[in-house]
């Protein structure tokens, strides 16, 4: 299903924010609780697509009308793209473009992320992204035999596995030139809300 936006007025008076949220869930299993049936057992509420990612999208829209019920003007412009087929590639190249609905917009929240607990809501600040390459790797114009042609022709699937284990090290460290000189340092301010956060390796 094509992605739904719902945008306010006054894009140019105020700051404009665009919101994702996906409505769509993971499969119900036959062991699960009504899928479609908020249930409450032991203190803890269950239902399907609750936090991922239903929850949420109806949390923008109590803030909405939390707004409208208190009669206080909203201090941003709302754009909301709520799918439901986790796949926005044609949608986002085609807003990207001079004149599209992502020249307007100023700030994005992207309400699909993850607490590092159970019990203490987490505010996510950035977001690593993710950047697609395709790789042709050239062999042989033809099959030949391995036991008689070994050693002498490289295997293009040797080649391509030295590539992929050059980029990273067991540690996790990028090992292209120049790509962590384009990733911005850690601020003393930034390091002091991570020394509050509430996280251990263990738990997590």
């Amino acid at each position: 299903m094509a992605p739904n936006t719902m945008q306010l007025d006054g894009f140019f008076l105020k700051r404009n924010i665009f919101i994702y949220g996906h409505y769509d869930v993971q499969s119900a299993s036959t062991t699960d609780l009504d899928p479609f049936k908020l249930s409450v057992e032991d203190g803890t509420m269950y239902g399907r697509g609750t936090t991922d990612d239903k929850g949420p999208i109806i949390a923008w829209l109590n803030i909405i009308e939390a707004y409208q019920e208190a009669g206080i003007e909203i201090p941003v412009n709302l754009i909301m793209c709520f799918e439901g087929i986790q796949g926005l590639k044609a949608f986002i190249e085609g807003q990207t473009e001079v004149g599209g609905l992502f020249e307007k917009v100023n700030d994005i929240s992207i309400s699909d992320n993850h607490w590092l607990d159970t019990h203490r809501p987490c505010l996510t600040c950035g977001l690593r992204g993710i950047v697609c390459y395709e790789v042709t790797v050239s062999g042989p114009r033809e099959n030949i035999h391995s036991g008689i042609y070994r050693g002498t022709v490289q295997e293009p699937l040797n080649d391509l596995v030295r590539i992929l284990g050059s980029l990273v090290d067991t540690k996790g460290q990028i090992q292209i030139i120049g790509v962590n000189d384009m990733v911005a340092s850690v601020t003393d301010d930034e390091w002091k809300i991570y020394e509050d956060i509430d996280f251990t390796m263990e738990q997590y």
